[in-house]
């Protein structure tokens, strides 16, 4: 379903969005189809840059204007970033190394400890956006930011989303029909 709602705190769904489509890499992870984990991770990672992209360049300059906000300095959400990049870019290593390895159960379960750490940080970082970043979009934005902004970055979630979603189809199919019963 591609959304088009009004207000900052709309965006605040594009987080569902991203953490189903991790769970669904996951699935494929533990049922070791890795070409379709490794594909529907790099999806995950092109929507969650996206999202990033959409927040340091477009929103965060509007959350600047308020001035020093308690508890959420702009550095915190920027630097947040930087280690999700990071924490992903040792995923993406552990998950391209994982078919080859001598023992994939082991190297499933070494790539999903690396994935709940991501995951706790990850968790981390929407808290404080939903605490503090997107009210306080919310609170200070024009009415024409408000409509034209969240338009853009809905715009461009969507036409992202929807070959993502081309692949999240597939792959439930694939894992239903490999799915022992």
């Amino acid at each position: 379903m591609l959304m088009t709602q009004d207000g900052f705190l709309s965006l605040l769904e594009t987080h569902d969005h991203l953490d189903e489509l991790f769970l669904l890499h996951q699935e494929a992870l533990v049922m070791m189809h890795w070409p379709l984990a490794s594909e529907l991770f790099e999806a995950y990672r092109t929507l969650l840059d996206l999202h990033i992209a959409q927040e340091e360049q477009v929103l965060l300059p509007l959350f600047e204007r308020a001035g020093s906000v308690p508890r959420a300095p702009v550095v915190l959400f920027t630097g947040q970033h930087r280690k999700l990049v990071s924490h992903l870019d040792r995923i993406a290593t552990a998950l391209s190394d994982a078919p080859q390895s001598e023992e994939p159960r082991r190297q499933v379960i070494a790539l999903l400890e690396l994935e709940t750490a991501f995951k706790h940080l990850n968790e981390h970082h929407d808290g404080a956006e939903v605490a503090y970043f997107y009210p306080t979009l919310e609170k200070l934005a024009t009415k024409d930011e408000l409509a034209n902004v969240v338009k853009q970055c809905w715009d461009e979630w969507n036409n992202m989303r929807a070959g993502v979603l081309r692949l999240v189809a597939r792959a439930q199919q694939t894992m239903d029909a490999t799915m022992p019963r």
